[in-house]
Order: structure tokens, then C-alpha cells, then sequence
């Protein structure tokens, strides 16, 4: 079934709505929490918050890409489970999330006032992935968006540790100068 068809359902408030969405997306969703969770309960409950959460969201919103939106609530519980679990244990041996190492980048952008502000700054982040060679951008992306740890992207594109370390931080000082020229305070 294709997403407009599924956003129909949710106007219609059809619980087919939740059931075609997972259908379609909950491994996605999966493999997305799994990438910051480390247990399969908590994985599941994110996913099943998430279908909540469409639930209660559309409408009245209308995402453009069901598939992105689900991605995103997916990402936002995930990481919200994440930060309450590292207060727990305060560190407990964990890893560092990987957006924390492109908060400095991130914390000193200007804040999206409107939607236009918003749309430039996506649309300069896709030109910048865009720019960089297939397997930095594939490994960029898998960092900080699925949320992989540096021995699995080492591991999955046939590369040692230290190697995706350099790439990302290269790639990270790339996006910092390029932001700067652009106009962006970092």
C-alpha cells in the first residue's frame, strides 16, 4: 500500500492505518531504535511508542514522507530512551552518542525561525552529502542517522576502526567549513 493511501487511513482514523505502517516500515523502525538501544524489549516498545505517536500526530499533520517521519519519532524516542538510560547509570561504560560529536556543530547554528530557514539548511546538508564521495557520505550517514558504532561501519565497509575514525572527523570538518561558507555560525 502506498503512503498516501496510509495517510488516508489515519485521517479515517482506521487502525488499518498503524497495521500498514508496520507493515511497511517497522523493520526500518527497528533496525533504526535497535542502533541506540541495546535491548530488544526496548526496541520493540519504541517502535509501538512510535506507531502511537502517528496515531495521535496525523492528523492534522500530513507528512510529505510517511517513511521519514516514522524515522524520525523512531529516532527522537530512541535517543529520549537512551539519554534517560544514561542517567540511570551515569556513564555506566557506555559510548558516547553519536550526535554528541557533532554537537559543537550543531549547538551553535542559528535556530530555524520559520519554515524558509529550515528548508535552506536541509537543503545545504543534502548538498553537502552530495558533494562527498559514495562511501563517506553512506558512512556519514550511517553514523549519524542510524547511529552505527564505528566497528560495525569499519566492519561493514571492510575498513579498520581508526579509518572510519579519520573519515568522520574529516567529514565532520567538512561540513563545519562548509556550513561557515555558507553563512552559518558554527
Amino acid at each position: 500500500m502506498d503512503d498516501a493511501k496510509i495517510i488516508s487511513l489515519f485521517f479515517e482514523r482506521s487502525e488499518q492505518a498503524l497495521a500498514e505502517t508496520e507493515r511497511k516500515y517497522g523493520k526500518y523502525g527497528f533496525s533504526i531504535a535497535r542502533g541506540l538501544l541495546f535491548d530488544d524489549e526496548d526496541v520493540k516498545e519504541c517502535v509501538s511508542d512510535a506507531l502511537h505517536q502517528l496515531w495521535n500526530a496525523i492528523p492534522p499533520a500530513r507528512p510529505e514522507n510517511l517513511k521519514l517521519y516514522f524515522a524520525r519519532v523512531v529516532r527522537n524516542l530512541a535517543i529520549n530512551r537512551r539519554k534517560a538510560e544514561n542517567r540511570l547509570k551515569r556513564g555506566g561504560g557506555q559510548t558516547v552518542l553519536p550526535l554528541d560529536e557533532v554537537s559543537d556543530i550543531a549547538a551553535n547554528l542559528r535556530a530555524p525561525s520559520d519554515i524558509v530557514e529550515e528548508t535552506l539548511l536541509r537543503e545545504l546538508l543534502n548538498a553537502f552529502l552530495s558533494s562527498l564521495p559514495a562511501r563517506d557520505r553512506a558512512i556519514f550517514v550511517l553514523r549519524y542517522f542510524s547511529f552505527w558504532d564505528t566497528a560495525r561501519l569499519a566492519s561493514h565497509f571492510g575498513l579498520r576502526e581508526n579509518n572510519v575514525t579519520q573519515i568522520l572527523s574529516r567529514t565532520r570538518k567538512k561540513l563545519r567549513e562548509y556550513l561557515e561558507k555558507e553563512g552559518y555560525q558554527v
